[in-house]
């Protein structure tokens, strides 16, 4: 999963009923399947909407548009933005961006703020959208109309929501997850239309992960819990992902009067080495004066400064409750250390948090701004012979329902003829294959003909696995051994794709080491494990060959990776080393 990543720190202005990009919040991935999240913290001089949107390729995704209501008694104080939304078949070089406004007067200011765009697999992701107005008086939880969707396989999900949503005075809004007709507790969020600030559309929304069966229905439902007042959702949107996470819930309140950032009561991971898209939404509100309350990620102990977070409860709004989210992608994790949630409250005010959710999904490429995948290559074709060998990268996991897609990327693999040796055999081709497992032995390389000895030899690595999902990438040279009459082999002249999908890359990128260049291979969803051929022409079985094999591999350290050599005269693949775990878990080559 390629994760690209958009971010500011410094405070922006627009005093324009036109769309315009916000600034710094634009990413260019490239061509693919993107779920994109957008969180921030704005607001306006005046009585005035304030919108955002999606737009990708200068167009906008229309059910993607969020507005605050910048009420008269409110001005200048301060709110969460938060978008989520499924792009399927961005282009290459089509921009994907955030676009803002004020409708009538005054000057919206936004704060810190995070864009991010996830690569996905098409299979892997739903989405239910709407742009026309709904809205309930109901007491008890009803469906949002428009937002359900079902469950494609049994396993781990992550649900994205948001939209903006306004009542009458009094009114108190409430929205949560609902998997099979049963409500997810923590994912509960309120806002409560105080009576001065009647019909003030905020931006509401919620990131949490669950199981779910196949065929389960997945819901967003609310209620009017205020006594019968009618409220509304605008244009919204809900996303349903299978993939592998890590969560921390809460349902009870926890309350902060310090002005200054200190754990939010439940709000911390340690998941593992690794890279991790953190997802934070809450409801908070205050008692007393004006006063700010903040919330931002913290990564081993130190602010990711983007994610901070100001909500402001105005004098005016005291006791109401306002939707609160954070969001980043958080690369570099170490092994014992912790994602977290801190916030304060400025002017020593009481401020409550209440159902609230940390989520955590792990990412196994990672890019930043608006370059370019590592896992994006160019394709090409190299010599041919009449002999053939296969080189087949595989993955299998038999325990691990965690591990809905994962991933192995291979840097480069460099075959060598270093000596001859003699031969009876005619048969030139050879196959290598790697694999992994969480019980037995999984990995293998390729081999020599019958009678021509192949040996195997894998890079340094270095342990950084992510908690629940595993990546293999390898590498090696073009140049010859060092041995006198060391010959280059050459590059792979084919992929063969058996089980799951290539998200990036070919066996050109497989021909130099150290170039960034990547090919990755992704676990199939629901039905853990992988399969390809790496296919090589021209083997000759008078001589003897090593394969060089560098890899990264982020992953669940319980799996068993190991290499294993094809043997063409029995047909069989057999382990090259004894290690029980001859890739072990690392963040680089």
């Amino acid at each position: 999963m390629a994760v690209f990543q958009a971010t500011a720190t410094a405070s922006t202005t627009i005093a324009s009923a036109t769309y315009a990009l916000l600034s710094g919040m634009t990413l260019t991935p490239g061509a693919g399947d993107y779920i994109l999240s957008f969180t921030s913290s704005f607001t306006c001089s005046s009585q005035s909407d304030v919108f955002i949107e999606v737009f990708v390729n200068g167009v906008a995704v229309a059910h993607t548009e969020r507005q605050y209501y910048c009420e008269s008694s409110i001005v200048d104080a301060y709110q969460q933005a938060q978008v989520y939304a499924y792009l399927p078949s961005v282009g290459a070089g089509q921009a994907v961006e955030i676009r803002w406004k004020r409708e009538s007067s005054g000057t919206a200011t936004c704060l810190e703020r995070t864009l991010t765009l996830q690569e996905v697999s098409s299979s892997d992701v739903q989405q239910a959208t709407a742009t026309a107005v709904t809205n309930t008086s109901s007491s008890s939880d009803v469906l949002m109309n428009s937002m359900t969707l079902s469950a494609g396989y049994t396993g781990d999900h992550v649900a994205y929501f948001s939209t903006s949503m306004y009542g009458g005075s009094g009114a108190d809004m409430r929205i949560s997850i609902y998997v099979d007709g049963v409500q997810v507790a923590h994912t509960l969020r309120r806002q409560f239309q105080e009576g001065s600030i009647p019909d003030t559309a905020f931006i509401m929304g919620i990131v949490a992960g669950f199981s779910a069966n196949s065929g389960d229905t997945i819901e967003v439902r609310w209620r009017e819990d205020g006594g019968g007042d009618t409220i509304n959702a605008l244009e919204r949107t809900l996303v349903l992902q299978e993939v592998s996470y890590d969560q921390a819930t809460a349902t009870a309140t926890t309350t902060r009067d310090v002005n200054s950032l200190a754990l939010m009561s439940g709000m911390t991971l340690t998941p593992g080495a690794g890279d991790y898209l953190a997802f934070f939404t809450t409801s908070i509100e205050a008692d007393g004066g004006t006063s700010d309350a903040h919330t931002a990620l913290f990564d081993n102990g130190s602010e990711v400064t983007h994610t901070n977070r100001t909500l402001t409860i105005d004098s005016s709004t005291p006791d109401t409750e306002f939707p609160n989210a954070t969001h980043a992608y958080i690369s570099g994790l170490g092994d014992a250390e912790d994602i977290d949630i801190r916030w304060s409250m400025a002017g020593g005010d009481l401020a409550t948090a209440w159902e609230r959710t940390l989520v955590l999904i792990p990412a196994e490429v990672a890019s930043s701004s608006s370059s370019s995948s590592s896992s994006s290559l160019s394709s090409s074709s190299s010599s041919s012979s009449s002999s053939l060998s296969s080189s087949s990268v595989s993955e299998s996991s038999s325990s691990s329902s965690t591990s809905s897609c994962d991933t192995t990327i291979v840097e480069d693999i460099a075959v060598y003829s270093s000596s001859s040796v003699s031969s009876s055999s005619s048969s030139s081709s050879s196959s290598s294959s790697s694999s992994e497992s969480s019980s037995s032995s999984s990995s293998s390389e390729s081999s020599s003909s019958s009678s021509s000895s192949e040996s195997s030899s894998s890079s340094s690595e270095s342990s950084s696995s992510s908690s629940s999902s595993s990546s293999l990438s390898s590498s090696s040279s073009s140049s010859s051994e060092s041995s006198s009459s060391a010959v280059p082999f050459g590059c792979p002249t084919a992929i063969q794709v058996n089980t799951c999908t290539a998200s990036g890359g070919d066996h050109i990128s497989l021909c130099s080491c150290s170039d960034d260049d990547t090919f990755c291979m992704n676990e199939c969803v629901g039905t853990p494990g992988f399969d390809f051929d790496i296919i090589y022409e021209g083997m000759n079985p008078a001589f003897q060959y090593t394969i060089l094999f560098e890899y990264r591999y982020l992953g669940n350290p319980g799996h068993i990776i190991k290499l294993r050599v094809f043997i063409y005269n029995t047909l069989t693949f057999d382990n090259v080393t004894g290690v029980v775990d001859a890739f072990t878990s690392n963040t680089t080559f």
